[in-house]
């Protein structure tokens, strides 16, 4: 399930949103995280049921948009150790790389259940 975000500066599915942030096509400045977790909420109302994965999900990806505009908007700390602070950007490629990996993943078990379903 992919959740549909409204902002003044993007309109489209979450997933595709994180992409153009990545790759700053899309100013993080300029989102609205307020309107990106509203819609979220929504997407989750409208569920019949929960889907846990569905929700750790955005979670993880919101909670990574959320430390990258405060680590843009806040100064650096006085003494910040170079390493340190690239050290977590390390962190941070790879926890989004791990979760590109599995949304490619989940990707292909849709598309095999489908075939499956069709053979």
């Amino acid at each position: 399930m992919s959740v549909a975000v409204s902002t003044p500066v993007f309109d489209g599915p979450f997933d595709l949103l994180l992409h153009l942030i990545l790759k700053d096509e899309v100013d993080l400045y300029e989102v609205s995280l307020s309107s990106v977790v509203d819609a979220y909420v929504t997407a989750l109302e409208q569920m019949d049921t929960l889907e846990l994965e569905v929700a750790t999900e955005f979670l993880l990806i919101a909670a990574t948009l959320v430390e990258l505009k405060s680590r843009r908007l806040l100064p650096d700390p006085p003494g910040s150790d170079l390493d340190e602070e690239l050290a977590l950007w390390e962190e941070r490629d790879l926890l989004l790389a791990r979760l590109l990996e599995c949304k490619t993943f989940k990707d292909a078990a849709q598309s095999l259940q489908v075939l499956s379903a069709e053979a």
